[in-house]
């Protein structure tokens, strides 16, 4: 029993230390985000260079950093529960409910993944790709640029718009 109890106590550790970092890591992922969108926003007021992808690398930041500030709040309790009604209830039924509220979101995260697979799957299907990766070289953007608008203004007289 006692090698037992030392095993949850340093599982319990590591996963709280897991969890700080995870959540000082987010802060810094949204801190470089913030950063990042100032110095856009002044690139395009004062026609300096922009960085490529910008609304990707934030959605994707975003999403990351959500996922790893949830780990520290489920951790922490932090999450938002009704704790006038829950402190007074008995040691077990808390127990039991935070294992529910787990279980629910272990299903709900299942769900997701499940659904966000699909839409991989169908998108791999149909062929797409995200247009980041693929820009033109600096001194070949001019000409693509060029080609992609006659493209397009070949379409709207033609009426394919």
């Amino acid at each position: 029993r006692h090698l037992l109890d030392i095993g949850v106590k340093g599982t319990l550790r590591a996963v709280e230390y897991g969890v700080t970092l995870a959540a000082q890591v987010a802060g810094v992922l949204f801190l470089l985000l913030s950063f990042l969108l100032t110095w856009t926003v002044i690139s395009r007021k004062f026609g300096g260079p922009i960085p490529p992808a910008i609304d990707e690398i934030g959605g994707f930041t975003v999403a990351i950093g959500s996922a790893l500030v949830l780990a520290w709040g489920l951790r922490t309790k932090g999450h938002i529960r009704i704790d006038i009604v829950f402190r007074y209830f008995p040691p077990m039924w808390k127990a039991v409910l935070n294992v529910g509220a787990l279980a629910l979101i272990a299903v709900f995260a299942c769900f997701m993944t499940w659904r966000t697979w699909a839409v991989v799957l169908v998108s791999a299907y149909a062929g797409e790709q995200q247009r980041a990766h693929r820009r033109p070289a600096p001194g070949r953007r001019h000409a693509v640029y060029e080609q992609r608008r006659r493209q397009r203004a070949r379409k709207c007289r033609r009426g394919q718009r």
